[in-house]
Order: structure tokens, then sequence, then C-alpha cells
């Protein structure tokens, strides 16, 4: 062999096992390697809205989808232990695969928040889950009673008070932070009402206080209280009541008994009178019941202080 001949088949056999390598190196590069082959179970689960907020009572709609973002088929179920009405078995999922329905949550009156999980499984191998979350605000409600104490008054007016009850019917503590009255104004610092009170849930504030309730024979005074409370997420609610005071004609007072007493009760007879009047007696034999103390004690109605 020449030694042209040598020099040729030198470089052909170096430029093959360059390009052996170059190729090695390439397939290495591009190759994902065996893990890429193998099951690679993987789940996915959302449920929306992620947060709502409803009145007590009402019912609850959820929206829940499942993904299979795994490379094998997996048999799904979802489980929800706040809102049962979405557990769900929904069969096998192949890859890429998605499936969305709905449930309910009926009759919430209190907040929550809840979570969902689904959990996949493969034929062969271990399950996988996913979770998800979603809260439900509920909104405080309250309930308010003002009563009048008299419920009436002689013209031209007079005093009355009034008592102010305000119930949390929440199923949390709410804050009263308002007490306003439609004639009497803000009520804070009046008689003992005081604002803000933190009310529990089921349980109750009461307060009273006084004013004057003024007008002519026949008028009908109505004032209405207006309270207004807030939740740990600052929604507000309100609710009013009202009570009513009654102007009534001035009358004469009516005598109801009239008592007559002595200080010598042995020389005396009161046989009782009626509230018309009547006779007493008195035993004056031989001056034994002279210089007695006769009292005269007469009952009225009440009456307006200007008709007396």
């Amino acid at each position: 062999m020449t030694q042209r001949r040598r020099s040729r088949v030198m470089v052909l056999l170096a430029t093959v096992v360059f390009s052996a390598v170059l190729l090695w190196a390439l397939a290495t590069m591009i190759w994902p390697g065996p893990e890429a082959y193998a099951d690679n179970p993987s789940i996915a689960i959302t449920k929306r809205p992620s947060s709502q907020t409803v009145q007590s009572g009402d019912t609850v709609t959820f929206t829940i989808a499942v993904t299979n973002t795994g490379s094998v088929t997996l048999t799904a179920v979802v489980s929800d232990t706040l809102a049962p009405d979405c557990d769900a078995d929904l069969g096998a999922l192949t890859p890429d695969e998605s499936t969305t329905y709905t449930c309910t949550s009926p009759v919430v009156t209190a907040d929550f928040t809840n979570t969902v999980i689904v959990t996949g499984t493969p034929s062969v191998g271990e399950a996988v889950t996913d979770t998800d979350t979603a809260f439900v605000d509920v909104l405080p409600s309250i309930a308010v009673t003002k009563t009048a104490d008299p419920t009436s008054v002689s013209e031209p007016g007079g005093t009355v008070t009034f008592t102010v009850r305000v119930d949390n019917t929440s199923a949390e503590t709410v804050t009263l932070t308002a007490l306003t009255d439609t004639v009497h104004g803000d009520l804070d610092g009046q008689g003992d009402c005081m604002v803000p009170q933190d009310i529990a849930a089921s349980a109750f504030y009461a307060c009273a206080f006084t004013a004057t309730v003024s007008g002519s024979h026949g008028d009908v005074v109505t004032d209405t209280v207006t309270a207004t409370a807030s939740d740990d997420e600052s929604n507000s609610v309100q609710a009013s009541d009202d009570a009513t005071v009654t102007i009534v004609d001035l009358i004469d007072p009516v005598i109801t008994a009239i008592t007559v007493t002595s200080n010598m009760p042995t020389y005396f007879y009161d046989p009782g009178l009626a509230d018309t009047g009547g006779e007493v007696f008195f035993n004056n034999l031989s001056g034994q019941g002279e210089g007695q103390t006769i009292t005269v004690t007469v009952s009225f109605t009440d009456a307006h202080p200007y008709s007396l």
C-alpha cells in the first residue's frame, strides 16, 4: 500500500469515528431517557367559585372540573366532606381527558371553607391525589324589637321609656356598630345604650332610654330604631322596628275610695264609704268621744297634673 493510499484510509477512518461520536452525542441530547417512557400518573381538580357570599339559608352551587394530567388511564373518585352532594365516581379518565359537573350544598347557615379531594387510581401502581378549596361567606342577620312604656300619655305629652333589643340570628358573632332613631337620633350614650357591642351567635343586646313624647289629643307618635351590625368579613346588615305612643285627652280625676279613721276607734264607727261618700257615726255618750281626731283619706285615679 502506498503512502498516499494509507493516508486516505486514515482520513476516512477518522471521519467515521468522528461521525459516530457526533451521532452518539446528538442521540444523548435528544433522547429523554427510559423514564420518559415509564407510566407517569397525575391528576388535577378545581372547585369554582373559589369564594362566594350568600344569605343564610341559601343553597350554594359549585362547579368541579377534573383532568387526567398524566400518561396513564386513571379511575377518578371525588370526595367532599362538607358538601357531600359533590362526591362523585367519575370512572376511567384517559390521559388529558377532563370532566366537569355541578353540585350543591343546601341550606347554608354558617361560613365554611371546604376541601374537595380527587383520587386517581391507575391499573398498576399507586394512586395519585389533588385538592382544591372553596370559601363560602354567609351574610350576618339580626332582628330588632322596640317597645314603649307607657304606650299612651295625656296631652300635651309625657315621659316614655323605650326599650331596644337586638338579636343576633347569625351563626357567628356580630358587632353592633350603630343604633339610630328617626325621632331621637343617635342612641349611643342615651340611657344605657352604648355602641359598639359584640353580640355572640344566638345572643342579644338590650338597652333603654327615656324621652318626652308630645302632641295633641288623638296624635299617634311613631318612631323607628335601626340597628347596624357587621361580621368579621366586614359584611354589614341592618334591621329596624318601631314603637308608637298615643296622645290621649285630659281626664278629670275620679274618686276611687274614701277612708275615715279616728284616734279613738272605740267611740267611732265607719260602715265603709263608697266612692260617692256617705255617713259615719260617732259615740259621744257622756262626752266620752269628745276631742277625737278624724282623718279622711280620698284616693283618686291618676290624672294629668294640669287637670287638678
